[in-house]
């Protein structure tokens, strides 16, 4: 069998996505409270790469993080609701951003075994889509729901 060698370094690189901004939309989102014992909102969200992969990813919103949440409310529409101080769940879901992906090495296991867990992908920070959107992104918010057909 002829093989690719690779180091590990590599291996744990393999189906993430490179650091940059990436269109993303919520597909899913649950009022949550974390192991802090904070209120927070866990969202699944949909990315589109950059080579048109689309991938899922898990993202949460805590007010611990105010400037993660803030511009999610910002890039999405809800910076009223984020003002009043109520921001709930289901306002998120079907949203759409930018949001800027890294890669988040992975921590170590604790059962004391040594082991770590892989390197994953995870959101820094949101912004307002600007720009022309790949054809393969997201509609941008509601406006996908237009009834106006064009004939």
């Amino acid at each position: 069998m002829r093989i690719n060698p690779r180091t590990e370094e590599e291996v744990q690189s393999i189906g993430l996505l490179t650091p940059g901004k990436y269109d993303v939309e919520v597909l899913d989102a649950q009022d949550r409270i974390s192991k802090s014992g904070n209120e927070m909102i866990e969202m699944q969200l949909r990315v589109w790469g950059s080579d048109g992969k689309i991938c899922i990813l898990t993202d949460y919103l805590l007010d611990a993080m105010a400037f993660k949440l803030r511009h999610f409310a910002e890039a999405t529409g809800l910076i009223d609701k984020y003002n009043l101080g109520n921001l709930e769940a289901a306002d998120c879901i079907n949203k759409c951003a930018k949001a800027q992906i890294t890669i988040q090495k992975g921590k170590e296991k604790e059962d004391g075994s040594g082991e770590k867990y892989r390197d994953k992908n995870v959101i820094t920070d949101y912004f307002i889509h600007t720009g022309k959107a790949p054809s393969s992104s997201p509609p941008q918010n509601d406006d996908f729901l237009n009834d106006e057909v064009p004939f």
